[in-house]
């Protein structure tokens, strides 16, 4: 995800694994928890920031959910060659 700032010449780049989770503020802005860096407050409107904390956090909880299947079927893969090896599976 690529945020512009102003007064910077080129955007923020957020990795969506760095995103921990999306909050709007009372004052309507919108807040990133970010993995080892400083939270990013976004200025937005109250609506904005509804809609943006609802889309990031789908895509925070898509992330995790295909790194919870991804590491699921390792460990499947795992088990199964484990027991290859051991001759049980033909």
């Amino acid at each position: 995800m690529r945020v512009w700032l102003s007064g910077d010449d080129t955007p923020k780049v957020v990795k969506t694994e760095e995103l921990q989770s999306a909050e709007s503020q009372p004052d309507g802005s919108t807040k990133f928890a970010i993995r080892f860096k400083r939270d990013l407050i976004i200025p937005t409107s109250a609506d904005e920031s509804l809609q943006l904390v609802n889309a990031i956090n789908a895509l925070i909880d898509e992330r995790r959910a295909t790194e919870l299947r991804d590491k699921q079927a390792a460990e499947a893969l795992k088990q199964k060659l484990q027991e290859e090896k051991k001759g049980t599976v033909h």
